[in-house]
């Protein structure tokens, strides 16, 4: 794939989303609903749905703006740094998050103890397991290119760990949690799917080591016959 055909695929789908998350939004911002409902109850059959609408709703403008930028910069960077693997890659950080928090952000959950009985929305969650998979991914893979998309996740969003622990009231901190455990489930299941662009190109004199070693042709004093 042309590297420009590979960047507009890489910014076009983040903006697709980011426009209907926003549409969404100033839909129930008009309307006045409280669409919350909609998103994950923990343990609840009809709340199932909520893993595939959660990511879509959020509950003021400001989570929205919170959630915007790293949601479209870091599914860029999987789509366009991770283009074999990263629709499958950012469908299991979707669906699994959804799927996690559903399951065990519950007071009666053995694993979660201390979750709690109430709705979850946003991407956070999302945006939480694309940034553990950018970061994890390089030190499963172990390449040069991979760790330094690695380090430049961790200069930038770093500071995100603080998230996955229940300081403050009203985050979805089980969420957060949950997504950044999935991220990095999902860099460790497709750690050996190797980019092209991540492979070592040898130099020519190391692809034709017996030819380059001699500084002229070896049959160049051969008489012609």
């Amino acid at each position: 794939m042309a590297i420009s055909q590979r960047l507009q695929r890489a910014i076009s789908w983040p903006l697709v989303l980011l426009a209907l998350m926003w549409l969404i939004f100033i839909v129930q911002h008009v309307t006045g609903a409280d669409w919350f409902i909609y998103g994950v109850a923990p343990r609840k059959v009809f709340a199932l749905r909520g893993i595939f609408i959660t990511p879509f709703l959020h509950g003021s403008w400001a989570h929205l703006l919170s959630n915007s930028v790293p949601f479209f910069v870091l599914m860029a960077m999987i789509l366009y740094f991770y283009p074999r693997v990263a629709v499958t890659a950012l469908l299991i950080i979707y669906l699994g998050t959804g799927v996690a928090m559903w399951c065990f952000a519950d007071p009666e959950a053995m694993f979660s103890p201390f979750g709690r009985t109430s709705y979850h929305i946003g991407a956070s969650g999302v945006v939480y397991g694309m940034a553990t998979f950018l970061a994890f991914t390089g030190f499963f893979r172990r390449n040069i290119r991979a760790i330094a998309i690695s380090l430049v996740i961790v200069f930038y969003y770093g500071g995100m760990i603080w998230g996955v622990l229940p300081l403050q009231d009203g985050v979805s901190w089980e969420g957060h949690l949950y997504g950044a455990l999935v991220g990095i489930f999902t860099a460790y299941w497709f750690r050996k799917r190797i980019e092209e662009s991540e492979v070592r190109q040898l130099p020519s004199y190391e692809q034709n080591p017996e030819e380059e070693q001699y500084f002229l042709p070896r049959d160049i004093f051969k008489g012609k016959e």
